[in-house]
């Protein structure tokens, strides 16, 4: 990649180092954070989804800036408790 990133918003990232490292991040932590990279006043969590396949699959769940940060911990628990069931279906 060597053209620069899109500029969607204010927040978004536009340096591919920087994309990167929040790709490993999100990797070791199995959840992923969208503070407003996307879409203005709208924020998102997401975690990975084991497949056992070569696919990369995501659960995650968008809702707007006012309630994100209050709710973030409780949303995260939520998501990665249902990820077993998930994976368990997906599997077969």
């Amino acid at each position: 990649l060597t053209e620069p990133l899109e500029r969607r918003t204010v927040s978004i990232i536009v340096s591919l180092g920087t994309l990167i490292e929040k790709v490993g991040l999100a990797r070791l932590h199995g959840s992923a954070v969208d503070q407003e990279e996307h879409a203005s006043a709208v924020c998102g969590i997401g975690v990975n989804i084991r497949s056992g396949l070569s696919e990369h699959c995501v659960i995650s769940l968008a809702l707007p800036l006012l309630r994100f940060h209050e709710h973030l911990d409780g949303l995260k628990a939520a998501l990665l408790q249902c990820r077993p069931e998930f994976e368990a279906v997906i599997r077969g």
